[in-house]
């Protein structure tokens, strides 16, 4: 019997190995999605995933696959990345060491933000799970492992759920507000209609006067006045005499 075991591939062959592996898994998520990719996109999102094991890789590709409800677009490296078992620790922890550099650096408790930071709704919502920007800021000591460890654990979460969280409070939000906008658009219809006071209702307005029309004289209308003036002028003089 030929016992002879069989050469291990080399390095350049495991490469190729991993990057057709990658490669079939991205043209997965693709089909899935209805999606067609340039070859370029194909490359990018397999020059981040071929470095995963096949086992977290799969993993990976099946919850996106799974997760993402948006047809006909294609999910984010980011998207697919947190769906990863082993690196959503890895991530949480990244995201904290974030939290704790910006917080102290651009947050003040008095005037909040002192210059233009954009956190994504992962980092918002684990934020807002451990109470707050302030919390965080003026945490002790003695209750800074704890506030450490619920925002891992709410960010995680986020990750885990795939952002469910803030479709469910918007559907929360519509149930709780629907009723009460529909309740004050029918109160509003009851309303009677604003009344004029009695005291001046029987006050016309007061007439505005007519405008004098100034004609301009002729020249010889002009004449005519001129020689009536000096006439009664005449009489007048004669008179006085």
């Amino acid at each position: 019997m030929d016992r002879r075991i069989a050469p291990k591939p080399s390095s350049n062959e495991q490469s190729r190995q991993r990057s057709d592996y990658a490669h079939a898994g991205v043209l997965k998520i693709a089909a899935a999605m209805s999606v067609e990719l340039s070859e370029a996109t194909q490359a990018v999102y397999v020059e981040s995933l071929i470095r995963l094991t096949s086992e977290a890789f799969d993993a990976a590709v099946s919850r996106t696959i799974r997760e993402w409800d948006r047809p006909h677009m294609m999910p984010p490296l980011a998207f697919i990345l947190a769906r990863i078992p082993e690196n959503r620790k890895v991530g949480a922890e990244a995201a904290w060491e974030l939290l704790q550099k910006i917080v102290y650096r651009d947050w003040h408790p008095d005037i909040g933000w002192t210059r233009e930071v954009d956190l994504d709704a992962q980092m918002e919502f684990a934020i807002r799970q451990v109470g707050g920007l302030r919390r965080i800021h003026d945490c002790e000591e003695k209750n800074f492992s704890f506030l450490r460890r619920d925002f891992l654990e709410a960010w995680s979460r986020f990750a885990e759920e795939g952002g469910e969280q803030l479709r469910l409070s918007t559907k929360q939000a519509e149930q709780i507000l629907g009723p009460m906008f529909k309740q004050l658009g029918e109160a509003r219809k009851q309303l009677p209609e604003p009344r004029k006071p009695e005291g001046f209702a029987h006050i016309a307005a007061p007439a505005r006067p007519a405008s004098r029309v100034i004609r301009q004289l002729t020249e010889e209308e002009h004449k005519a006045r001129l020689a009536e003036l000096r006439r009664q002028a005449e009489q007048l003089q004669g008179g006085a005499i």
